[in-house]
């Protein structure tokens, strides 16, 4: 982890998820999280690992530390006077966020509220995104990945070129 908490500290990055892996979702709804990113989750005042569960966009879950957390709803307006479509996001939104404790075994449960996104998979496929990690059912995550064009299209963006057609994706100054 020391070596996480040095790219964070140079990068300004929080917890950086990486990699993927398929994982079996047992009986209770529980699942494996890959050491690698239990290495990224802080602990409660009782040295458990917790992490932060939410929906996710594109059918999946997000995974995030406290501390990731945190900082993706800062991008958030959360003002209570906000316009009506944005109370509205946040009504539906923070009530599915669940804080969820890592067993001893480094198993995740699933909670409730959220394991209809899954669709009652028997298989996952963990996939980290910076400063997130993501649940999906295996079957769906295969699909999207045979579909996507994503490194071509990091290619075409790093390169200067507009995947989209148009300008270029950034403008030199």
């Amino acid at each position: 982890m020391a070596e996480n908490q040095n790219f964070q500290e140079t990068n300004g990055f929080g917890s950086m998820f990486i990699g993927e892996s398929d994982h079996p979702v047992d009986t209770k709804c529980r699942v494996f999280m890959p050491k690698r990113f239990q290495d990224e989750l802080e602990r409660d005042d009782e040295g458990n690992l917790f992490c932060m569960v939410t929906p996710g966009l594109d059918d999946c879950l997000y995974l995030f530390s406290q501390s990731g957390f945190r900082r993706a709803i800062a991008r958030l307006d959360t003002d209570a006077f906000t316009a009506s479509l944005m109370r509205d996001v946040q009504r539906d939104f923070f009530p599915l966020v669940s804080r969820v404790k890592l067993d001893s075994s480094g198993r995740l449960l699933i909670p409730d509220r959220l394991r209809s996104k899954l669709g009652g998979t028997r298989e996952v496929t963990m996939v980290g995104c910076m400063e997130r990690g993501e649940i999906w059912p295996k079957q769906v995550h295969d699909e999207r990945k045979g579909r996507s064009n994503g490194l071509a299209t990091l290619d075409d963006i790093l390169s200067g070129r507009n995947p989209a057609g148009g300008s270029d994706a950034h403008a030199d100054s």
